[in-house]
């Protein structure tokens, strides 16, 4: 099970019977027999209908972090996002990309708020997510945060008020059926080529 690049697994290509199965995140790579994750259009698409519906008709200016360029899902959940907050005076002021790092997404914040002062709202990943719940505190209007996905981190803010809206990518349901699928694999039996849950 794999949840990022095939390069750093070399000897993948001469286990040809090993099942090879895509978790969470999308490889796009040949040796990929089955993949299990969310809809990443959904998980942008959530975070940006809240949004319209907790400014109620008030302009909000958006700072988007969804992650990586080449990340499979970062583009998804901006268009999802796009797609939520059409025709709403909700608007994306910039799109940050930049490695799922912490000094990274630290970084490109603190560079985006210098350049985009009306920065009302960051949303993006759970790391970009983590970055503006601490940047916000020194600042004199704190940010309003919103996570793509939970992490540890998403929870404790949500629970303290600091995150208002995490879409849930279901971890758990991911793993046991990433499981379910290896054994099915094994077994000889079919298995899906993409497996994700409905929002």
């Amino acid at each position: 099970m794999l949840g990022s690049s095939t390069t750093s697994f070399p000897d993948l290509q001469s286990s040809s019977n090993l099942p090879v199965i895509e978790l969470v995140n999308a490889l796009d790579d040949p040796l990929v027999k089955s993949r299990v994750g969310v809809p990443w259009f959904q998980m942008g698409y959530q975070p940006g209908r809240y949004l319209v519906q907790w400014a109620h008709g008030k302009p909000l200016n958006v700072l988007l972090m969804p992650g990586p360029d080449n990340a499979g899902g970062s583009k998804e959940m901006v268009e999802g996002f796009r797609a939520a907050i059409a025709g709403s005076p909700v608007r994306i002021v910039d799109i940050a990309l930049g490695d799922n790092d912490i000094e990274i997404q630290r970084n490109l914040l603190q560079e985006m708020l210098e350049r985009h002062p009306e920065i009302d709202v960051v949303a993006g990943t759970a790391i970009a997510a983590e970055a503006a719940m601490g940047e916000g505190r020194n600042l004199k209007t704190p940010l309003t945060v919103v996570s793509f996905y939970l992490s540890h981190q998403v929870y404790r803010g949500l629970k303290r008020g600091r995150v208002i809206m995490a879409a849930s990518d279901q971890m758990v349901w991911q793993g046991e059926l990433a499981v379910e699928q290896a054994i099915r694999q094994l077994q000889g039996q079919s298995v899906s080529d993409n497996v994700s849950h409905r929002f």
